[in-house]
């Protein structure tokens, strides 16, 4: 006879745990600037960035963020993994520690301006970069961090960004993005020494994090980044099913290896 037993049901986690609503529509703006870019040529993103310019592109300044004295992020994403009690607590402060590493250590390794204030673009281009990496291998470079960032700069470059309106979201959605780069990028090499069942891991905690925190499809941000050659195709540091090349005759494009 079949159990009437039934196991307890998840808690969820709170509203104010998930990603603000404003981080919610930049995700959507990325995600089609994801589909939009591969119908261009990659030689044609700088006529792109000429053509519709994004203040970001030349404007440093607009980028930054003031920094929160205390920080929200740590405690919300723990509130999403863990339901109450001693595990959650173990979570927000691993995520503090990563936001601090972000912060203190990783931003200096990939040559980013330290002296003015949060830069909300380049924490979505160090999280898209440590996914890229835990999906299929592809280092967290400054070369690669800094191609990424310009993308998002040119194609996908947030609204509204300094608004008061919608400043606690931005300092918000930096905050998460931050953190989970810095928890995606270490755990995603420690997978690579640990092999084939850390790695799966690995990559499936980046397309829950890509689909939580940015609405967006693992799976098209390897198209979008493989076509613009911000990564490359054909030579993953570790194995997986075949993927896309590049078109034949293509030429130009910034391709890292």
């Amino acid at each position: 006879m079949p159990s009437t037993t039934h196991e307890p049901a998840t808690p969820r986690a709170p509203e104010a745990a998930e990603p603000p609503a404003w981080q919610g529509h930049w995700g959507a703006q990325i995600a089609d600037a994801m589909t939009r870019c591969l119908s261009v040529h990659p030689a044609a993103v700088a006529d792109h960035s000429r053509e519709d310019a994004s203040p970001l592109v030349n404007g440093e300044a607009l980028c930054r963020l003031p920094s929160r004295a205390a920080s929200t992020a740590p405690a919300r994403l723990a509130a999403l993994q863990s339901p109450p009690g001693a595990g959650r607590l173990q979570a927000q402060q691993l995520y503090e520690r990563c936001l601090a590493h972000y912060r203190q250590n990783l931003l200096a390794a990939l040559g980013a301006d330290l002296t003015s204030g949060d830069d909300l673009v380049g924490a979505a281009a160090c999280f898209l970069a440590a996914c890229a990496q835990a999906l299929e291998g592809h280092a967290v470079t400054p070369e690669r961090w800094q191609a990424l960032r310009q993308w998002l700069c040119e194609w996908a470059p947030p609204m509204d960004l300094g608004n008061a309106d919608v400043l606690a979201s931005q300092q918000e959605a930096f905050e998460r993005l931050a953190t989970l780069a810095a928890a995606l990028g270490e755990w995603s090499v420690q997978a690579q020494r640990q092999g084939p069942v850390a790695v799966a891991g690995a990559r499936l905690m980046a397309r829950r994090w890509l689909a939580q925190e940015l609405g967006i499809d693992a799976d098209a941000l390897l198209r979008a980044l493989h076509w613009q050659g911000l990564v490359a195709a054909d030579n993953p540091s570790w194995g997986g099913a075949a993927l896309p090349k590049h078109r034949t005759g293509q030429r130009g494009g910034h391709r890292l290896k």
